[in-house]
Order: structure tokens, then sequence, then C-alpha cells
């Protein structure tokens, strides 16, 4: 016997307007590490699809704005932005970017952000295919700890779309390659932000972040040894998602 469960809430239930304020409440608490205080605005100001909030000037109102419109944009878009460093002088050269319109079909951020340590890995293949110059160590950064939890704990029994994907990535790279940054230093997250042309020159996507311009002394540890005792008894918190066909 197969059972199959709806992943898709009908408009016009009477638990509509339940779902889609839980619905909202959860994209905020999600990008909670972008600003704390944002998760509660949304929390309080919000009635159904209407922003209620009273302040002080103009700038203010724009400022909120953004904020609210940059954590429900995160899933429109996934992006990947690669640098090569300098030895030497840790200067930091763009070698290329990517961005990819999220599926029509809605998945998690989580599984999103699979998606795009998946075309990473692609990435990485092809700059070793296309360009000659010898590179001695390769690091993959990514904000999501749960993308790393899934890889550190490739072992245990997932969801097969998740299977399939860190194999990939794990056939192409290895899991000490793998690193944490916080989702406002991350400079691929300017791709699924926006961003005008007049900016972008100057921005962080194409100088790259001034964190990644430090020795790898300095950087963070790999995410194995930072989470080596929790990776005997992770487990991941997506697995309990309803499992679709479709999502392959």
């Amino acid at each position: 016997m197969e059972v199959y469960g709806y992943t898709r809430h009908l408009f016009g239930a009477k638990s509509s307007p339940t779902c889609a304020d839980y619905a909202l409440h959860q994209v905020a608490k999600d990008n909670a590490v972008y600003d704390e205080s944002l998760v509660k605005t949304v929390q309080r100001k919000f009635y159904m699809d209407d922003f209620l909030k009273s302040v002080r000037t103009p700038q203010e109102a724009i400022g909120i704005y953004l904020k609210v419109r940059d954590i429900f944009s995160k899933e429109d878009a996934m992006c990947i932005v690669a640098y090569l460093q300098d030895d030497a002088t840790l200067k930091l050269t763009y070698l290329t970017g990517k961005c990819r319109v999220a599926p029509i079909r809605h998945m998690t951020i989580p599984k999103l952000e699979l998606r795009a340590a998946f075309y990473g890995i692609r990435l990485r293949k092809q700059i070793l295919n296309e360009h000659d110059v010898k590179i001695d160590k390769i690091f993959h950064w990514t904000d999501s700890s749960t993308v790393l939890q899934w890889l550190l704990a490739a072992h245990k029994k997932k969801q097969l779309f998740i299977v399939n994907r860190a194999a990939e990535i794990l056939e192409n790279s290895s899991v000490d390659q793998w690193r944490h940054v916080k989702g406002v230093k991350n400079p691929a997250d300017i791709g699924t932000r926006g961003i005008s042309i007049d900016r972008l020159q100057e921005s962080v996507w194409i100088n790259g972040p001034e964190w990644l311009q430090k020795d790898e002394d300095d950087w963070s540890k790999p995410w194995c040894q930072e989470n080596e005792v929790e990776a005997e008894q992770a487990i991941s918190t997506v697995a309990t998602e309803t499992p679709s066909r479709a999502d392959i």
C-alpha cells in the first residue's frame, strides 16, 4: 500500500487563512538569522496579506519594506558565485556566477539551498575543465546548516531527492571542503535579492567579501570539525516531510 499526502493547501478551505498565516510566520522564523527583530514585526504586523505598521519617516518605511521583501524573495532563485584567490596577496578574482530561477513546483528553503550546493559542484567541474590555472585547494561555502548536516550524515536514511544530490556532491568534493558562512556575509545572496547595475560593479558579488580575503587560518573551521560530536546524533528535521514521487 502506498500513502500519498497533499503538499499544497486548497484555496477557499476553512483552514486556508490559518495555513497562510502559519506559512508567513514560518518563513520569517527560517530567516531569523538575518534580522531577529523582523520576525516579531512579521508576526505582529501582518493581517493576512496586509502589512500594517506605523513609522516616523519614509526612509524607515522603505528600510522595513526592503527587509520584508528580502526574506520573502529568497525562495525565488538559487545563486552561486566562484572566486580565485592569489596565495601571495590573498586578493580575490571573480571567476563566474550563476543564478537559477527556483522550480515552479514549491520546494522548502533547505532543499533549494541543497540544489544550489549541487549546482555549485557542477560549476566546480566546469571551472576545472575549462581553466589551465593550477588550483591547489578548493573550498565550498553555504549559509545552510541543514545542507551541511545532510552532507555530514549522508549515510543516514533520507528522502530520495536529498540522497541523489548529496551523493553527487560528495562524489566531487569531500566533507572537509565544506564550511558555513552566515547569510549576511554570503556574497551569493545578492543574486537572490537583486541589485542595480550601478551597485553591482562595487558589490561583494564581483569583488568578493572581505572575510574571504584573509588567511585560511582566520576562516571558520570545516563544518565536519565543528560538528563532529553532534554528527553521531544528528537527525534531519526535514526528513519528516511528506515524500513525493515528483521530488526526485
